[in-house]
């Protein structure tokens, strides 16, 4: 870490944490590797942030306690079995129950910890899946949309638009593979 430290490669203003399962990892890094070596083309950039963004995920730790205060050690469980099991959850307020708390505690100790409401944070990370599906595999928009929990495709559709700003079929599109 000091190594990390002394040529700047590492500020400690920012979240750090120890991999410990590399093996889980090393796909992931292999992709990034092969994006990082390409030439840039329509989509590239959004494949690497994608990468990125998996690679940081994947590598996270389980959701430690920001505070030693019971509800927030609950809240940080909830956000990571979200994070761990978000295609099966429909309401985030039925893991409230799980965890202990009611929904008006939950709501209350969830808003001092992420800026973004627990059902909103529940969408958008299923919405998030549903780009990296849109990209990565040929399954039509409808079968994405219901493998992340969206019986109607329309109603995806403007969730889609409304979190992206463009459709998801402008999505596929502007960032297919070559």
């Amino acid at each position: 870490i000091a190594r990390l430290e002394s040529s700047k490669l590492l500020d400690r203003r920012y979240p750090v944490w120890s991999i410990t399962e590399m093996a889980d990892l090393l796909p992931i890094l292999t992709r990034l590797s092969e994006l990082s070596s390409e030439t840039a083309y329509p989509g590239w950039v959004e494949r690497l942030d994608l990468a990125c963004e998996q690679l940081i995920m994947e590598s996270r730790p389980a959701s430690g306690p920001l505070t030693d205060h019971p509800d927030q050690q609950r809240i940080a469980r909830i956000r990571s079995e979200i994070d761990r099991s978000f295609l099966v959850i429909e309401h985030v307020d039925d893991l409230a129950a799980k965890h202990g708390l009611s929904r008006s505690a939950f709501r209350r100790q969830w808003s001092l910890i992420n800026d973004v409401s627990p059902q909103r944070y529940l969408m958008e990370t299923k919405m998030r899946h549903a780009c990296r599906m849109l990209v990565e595999s040929s399954q039509s928009i409808g079968e994405i949309a219901d493998q992340v929990g969206f019986e109607d495709r329309l109603y995806f559709s403007r969730k889609f638009r409304q979190v992206f700003g463009l459709s998801a079929s402008e999505y596929r599109k502007q960032n297919a593979f070559n």
